[in-house]
């Protein structure tokens, strides 16, 4: 799978697209708050009922997977979630995970199959950045071409 890194991502490259060419840093995203696996399930609830969407968490400076909010709101009824417990057990660990360099033509094949893609920056072989692109972020750059 593309999203762990068994397929080359050129095989999604599409130079028909409107977007060819284009980069995650056209869009100009706000960086995420990552989090460790501490975080409780009392943490995350804090953090959605903040205006948070999605809960990167980062691990020895790997995306260890996602904390969605609606995957959360059905993992803590299912797996019967303690407020003081990890989130851990509601982590979502297939996301689309791709570098700033991304072709955005990629990106939207990503979204097709993802509600969010990834964009990890690294800085010195660390993470130094998470953004996180929705298909409604793609409308903006629609105008740039």
């Amino acid at each position: 799978m593309i999203d762990n890194g068994f397929i080359k991502q050129d095989q999604y490259l599409n130079k028909d697209s409107k977007l060819y060419g284009l980069k995650p840093t056209d869009l100009e995203l706000k960086p995420l708050k990552t989090y460790d696996s501490k975080l409780t399930v009392e943490e995350a609830f804090n953090a959605f009922a903040e205006g948070a969407e999605v809960l990167p968490i980062v691990e020895d400076d790997t995306v260890q997977g996602v904390i969605y909010e609606g995957k959360f709101l059905n993992a803590v009824e299912q797996k019967n979630l303690e407020p003081k417990e990890s989130v851990k057990r509601a982590l979502v660990k297939q996301i689309a995970l791709v570098k700033p360099d991304t072709d955005m033509s990629i990106v939207q094949r990503f979204l097709d199959r993802h509600p969010y893609v990834f964009v990890e920056e690294r800085k010195d072989d660390k993470i130094s950045a998470i953004y996180a692109i929705q298909a409604k972020n793609l409308f903006k750059l629609y105008n740039k071409k």
